[in-house]
């Protein structure tokens, strides 16, 4: 079980059938217990509105006692698409301050402390110069420490970016993956969607963000699809 917190408050969402209710606790967090691992990864793929917490108001991530370690160990996301829109990039870790720069390629970005485990900055996908793979860092400006790097990679745009009329199934085809595997989507939705030719998350995948706020208007969805990004967990899914 997982105790998953909803940064942007009160929510019902729906996740392979199951309803999950965003409820405030004893420390004002919006929290809904996730039973199910694969729903609880599901969640936590969306980080900046999903994170895991404990019970007791204490990152998971902290160890007892003494100063945490400067360590950077999770980026996300970990790519991007070449030319593609810009990214806000969170890189998790532990021992972060206001101190802390984030050092993308060799070279200081514009860093935002976030909190002790998180500090983000913005990445221009459009200044790349095609697909590669770069080291990042977290630096402590006070102190001079810094980690060790992971990678990111820009990378081409995949097949589920290109426009519909550039894809063609094979006739074999590969096994539908149902709509209500994306966050906000439930049994209601995915049969408007269906009705709507968006058969299942490969079609969905196949969108642009035109098509998909024309859809989003049509079904009177109020901009949902757009803030719990369906397309990029469409996509993900896809691959």
């Amino acid at each position: 079980m997982a105790t998953i917190e909803c940064t942007y408050g009160p929510v019902s969402e729906e996740v392979g059938g199951i309803m999950y209710e965003f409820k405030p606790d004893q420390f004002g967090r919006y929290v809904a217990e996730v039973w199910i691992d694969k729903h609880a990864k599901v969640f936590l793929a969306v980080v900046d509105h999903y994170r895991l917490v404990n019970k007791d108001n204490t990152d998971p991530w902290e160890p007892e006692g003494g100063p945490e370690p400067l360590a950077l160990e999770q980026l996300s996301p970990a790519e991007a698409v070449v030319g593609g829109e810009d990214v806000v990039l969170n890189c998790r870790g532990t021992g972060f301050d206001e101190n802390s720069v984030i050092v993308f390629n060799a070279g200081d970005e514009p860093t935002t402390f976030v909190s002790k485990n998180v500090v983000t900055t913005v990445v221009k996908p459009s200044l790349a110069s095609g697909a590669l793979t770069v080291p990042v860092q977290i630096r402590n400006s006070s102190s001079g420490a810094i980690t060790e790097p992971l990678d990111f990679s820009f990378t081409e745009a995949p097949l589920a970016d290109l426009e519909s009329s550039d894809l063609e199934d094979d006739e074999g085809g590969s096994d539908t993956i149902e709509l209500t595997e994306i966050i906000g989507i439930g049994p209601s939705i995915a049969t408007q969607l269906q009705k709507a030719d968006v058969a299942d998350v490969r079609a969905l995948a196949k969108l642009n963000k035109k098509e998909m706020a024309a859809l989003d208007e049509q079904l009177g969805l109020g901009g949902r699809s757009a803030r719990d990004d369906w397309l990029g967990q469409a996509k993900k899914l896809a691959r």
